[in-house]
Order: structure tokens, then C-alpha cells, then sequence
């Protein structure tokens, strides 16, 4: 990989953490106007402790997937197995740094993330595989 890469891996994680932020946003929306409307602010805020989680825990390995495998499929000069790392990493930085801004420095380290990570990082690679191999693929333009 190239300096530059790197530097594309990051803003690749920044938009990861903007497309998890909004899946949440978007499960607690639904939440709210079409399971338990009808509550004051806190209510919401308070299922969004646990709504969120369970939101992103599935849909995140999903969109690094997807990250992997359009990286792969966009630059096929460079290792995407790789850049599906970088990304990954740089991800986890920015989810870490997030989690002091918040006040919760420590979590990052509870089991539940550690699996979430897990399953981030298989998403990545699986995505920077198929999007690696379909481009290697015989026959393939």
C-alpha cells in the first residue's frame, strides 16, 4: 500500500462511523414512530441504550463488507486484504477516541464490543476477498 492509502483508509472508517451513527439514528426513528410512540424525549433516549446496539451489531459487518468489497473492486492495484485492515484499525481508533469524548473510555474493552470488532473486521475481509477474487476471476473484463 501507498502512504496515500492510508490516509483513504481513514476517511473510508470516518464514513463507516457516520453509516453506523445514522443506522442507529434510524432504528431508534422507527422505535419510536412505530413501536412505542408517543413517549417524552427520555424514554427514547433511554430504549436507544439498548435498541443501537442490537441495530448496528448486525448491520455494521454488513457495510464493511460492502467497504471491502468496493475498495477491492475500486483500486484492484492495491492489496485489499490490506486496506480492509487499514480500515478496519483506523475504525477502531476512531470508535476509542469517540468513546473518551463520551466519557466512556473504558468501552471499548467490554466483551460485546470485542465481539462487535470481531465481526467489523470479518465483514472487511470478506468484502476485500470477493471483491479481490471477482476482479481475478478468468473470463472476467
Amino acid at each position: 500500500m501507498k502512504t496515500g492509502d492510508y490516509g483513504r483508509a481513514a476517511v473510508v472508517a470516518l464514513l463507516l462511523v457516520i453509516a453506523n451513527f445514522a443506522v442507529g439514528f434510524v432504528a431508534v426513528l422507527v422505535y419510536s414512530l412505530a413501536i412505542e410512540p408517543g413517549h417524552d424525549p427520555a424514554f427514547y433516549q433511554r430504549a436507544a441504550q439498548s435498541v443501537v446496539p442490537w441495530t448496528v451489531g448486525f448491520v455494521a459487518p454488513l457495510l464493511f463488507a460492502l467497504a471491502g468489497y468496493w475498495s477491492a473492486r475500486r483500486r484492484p492495484e492495491r492489496n485489499a486484504l490490506r486496506f480492509a485492515g487499514a480500515f478496519w484499525l483506523a475504525y477502531v481508533l476512531i470508535d476509542a477516541l469517540a468513546g473518551v469524548g463520551m466519557g466512556q473510555p473504558t468501552a471499548i474493552l467490554s466483551l460485546a464490543m470485542g465481539i462487535a470488532l470481531i465481526a467489523d473486521l470479518a465483514g472487511a475481509l470478506a468484502g476485500a476477498w470477493l471483491g479481490s477474487r471477482r476482479r481475478a476471476a478468468p473470463g472476467q473484463a
